[in-house]
């Protein structure tokens, strides 16, 4: 069969699959619809991506990949770039494939002059052979699924292999606190621009116990940090050979951060932006400082990137708030140790009594493997809660973690959607039930909102 007929079958297939998946909602139509429809043309995908004239850009990294993007979309769409944006999260390469196949004609055209997608650490390699990017926005390397990643010094060989492939005129755009990133970056062609956060007020007072990347990406002695942010990430350098920290040319000052929002200044080589922003925490600090350093470099004007952070809303299961009755539920993603820790270390501020629903999957999407809990804090809950209900295909494992953290559990269940209702259960009018899932847990968390009738489905 002739090459553009295939293509154009199998974005039928793939159009056939998502009207499908989405009238019987059993799913948001976001990977499956790719899959199929590159196994009937392989080349789909790389033919696509062809039909942006600004070329693609990716934003990669174990945490933060779906906020960050979604920061960066909505600046770019302000500047007037048609952006063409994988929102649901979906980060493989059907998922790409997927979005790609829902915004083409059956001859293959796209309204869109700019991709913009998510990008799985693991599948970053592969990613940039396909869609050839002008940008790749890099947040953070954390150990991450064992079973399926490895290490992540095993993930940064990968990366820096596919740097050093990229073209002289490629911008990345690189977390400067993170030493793992900028370790490897050396010897990587192209344009370099660093951000990070210069605050020493949020500075931790011990190394966390999830911290993965501690040594000199340059002699392979130990580091000595100046201010720890979270995890591995601060400022650090090397005693042993000098090498240091990038200084960062984007970088964040004087935060305020709550469980719910937070106010800080970007420092920009144009002028400082001081922004109230409506997401949670200081890892979303550094979320909204990627995606100001990648839309600086690709030319946005300060007052939109400042306009845009101040009118960002939650992704989905990244802070989502739902609102059932007179309670309130915020669904925060934990799929990791240091997410998790992050997440505990937000939460924590809220003055509200502390009430709980705790949900651990180890479907593929999550990694079989959840030892990873017993890195997690857990221990900074012990005397503080009210109520913590368990739940998810490995709740007895998590509920176990918890007691040796010493956190009461007042119930455990399987059921996800009986477990919820047990939770609620537990929360007083007026109160927040903070909900802390892993990936797939997620998904099956806001499947039963949806037959509640409290959430929209992905692709409303």
């Amino acid at each position: 069969m002739e090459p553009q007929l295939l293509r154009t079958a199998a974005i039928t297939l793939g159009k056939t699959i998502t009207r499908t998946v989405q009238t019987l909602r059993i799913g948001g139509g976001s990977a499956a619809p790719g899959y199929f429809a590159s196994k009937l043309y392989p080349r789909l995908t790389t033919d696509l991506i062809r039909q942006f004239p600004d070329g693609c850009v990716i934003v990669t990294g174990t945490n933060g990949k779906t906020t960050t993007s979604a920061l960066l979309a909505g600046m770019l769409r302000q500047a007037g770039h048609v952006t063409l944006h994988n929102f649901t999260g979906s980060n493989m390469m059907q998922g790409v494939a997927s979005v790609l196949v829902q915004a083409a004609s059956l001859s293959g055209e796209i309204d869109a002059s700019l991709g913009l997608f998510e990008i799985d650490e693991a599948t970053l390699p592969r990613a940039i052979a396909e869609l050839s990017p002008r940008m790749v926005v890099m947040n953070n390397l954390f150990r991450d699924q064992l079973d399926r990643y490895g290490e992540i010094d095993t993930v940064a060989r990968h990366w820096r292999r596919s740097f050093e492939k990229m073209p002289a005129d490629h911008v990345l755009i690189v977390n400067a606190d993170d030493p793992l990133l900028s370790g490897l970056i050396n010897g990587a062609h192209g344009r370099l621009f660093y951000f990070g956060i210069e605050d020493d007020r949020l500075a931790m007072t011990k190394v966390p116990r999830s911290a993965d990347s501690m040594f000199c990406q340059r002699c392979g002695s130990s580091l000595t940090y100046r201010r720890i942010i979270l995890s591995h990430l601060g400022d650090y350098h090397c005693p042993a050979c000098g090498w240091e920290r990038p200084k960062p040319s984007v970088y964040a000052i004087n935060i305020e951060a709550t469980p719910v929002s937070s106010r800080f200044r970007i420092v920009t080589p144009v002028g400082p932006l001081d922004v109230h922003l409506n997401l949670p925490g200081v890892y979303n600090v550094y979320n909204a400082v990627g995606a100001v350093t990648a839309a600086l470099a690709m030319g946005v004007n300060p007052a939109t990137i400042r306009a845009c952070l101040e009118l960002a809303t939650t992704p989905f299961g990244r802070g989502e708030q739902i609102k059932t009755g007179d309670r309130t539920v915020r669904l925060m993603l934990a799929k990791n140790p240091t997410g998790y820790n992050e997440v505990l270390r937000t939460v924590l501020f809220d003055p509200l009594p502390q009430h709980y629903f705790l949900l651990l999957n180890d479907r593929i999407a999550d990694g079989r493997d959840v030892s990873w809990i017993w890195d997690v804090d857990f221990e900074s809950l012990a005397g503080r809660t009210k109520s913590v209900v368990v739940s998810g295909t490995r709740a007895a494992d998590l509920a176990l973690r918890l007691k040796h953290a010493g956190v009461d559990v007042t119930a455990v269940d399987s059921h996800v959607e009986d477990a919820f209702h047990r939770a609620l259960e537990f929360v007083p009018t007026k109160g927040r039930l903070w909900t802390l899932a892993t990936y797939t847990a997620m998904l099956d968390f806001r499947r039963v909102m949806l037959r509640l009738g409290l959430v929209k489905g992905l692709w409303e």
